[in-house]
């Protein structure tokens, strides 16, 4: 069985195939992320982006929130956690 490329499991992460993908590609992708550190970092990353989405979706939010999300989420993104 041959893992898929840091690529592909990005691709698999942004598109949502991740989650909603067939029961044998969950399984290989989750092997991908045991083993590959950096890839746990996107998936992290990613889902960070989409819960702040969620909540900006959610609720009215005065700019200045706006703005304070945009600057913890660039500092998150480059931090690296």
């Amino acid at each position: 069985m041959i893992l898929p490329s840091c690529r592909d499991v990005a691709l698999s992460l942004s598109t949502g195939e991740y989650d909603d993908g067939s029961r044998w590609n969950r399984f290989v992708l989750r092997l991908h992320m045991i083993a590959c550190y950096i890839c746990r970092c996107y998936k992290r990353q990613i889902e960070f982006v989409h819960r702040g989405m969620r909540e900006t979706s959610s609720a009215k939010i005065a700019p200045r929130q706006t703005d304070d999300f945009q600057k913890r989420l660039l500092e998150r993104l480059n931090s690296g956690k």
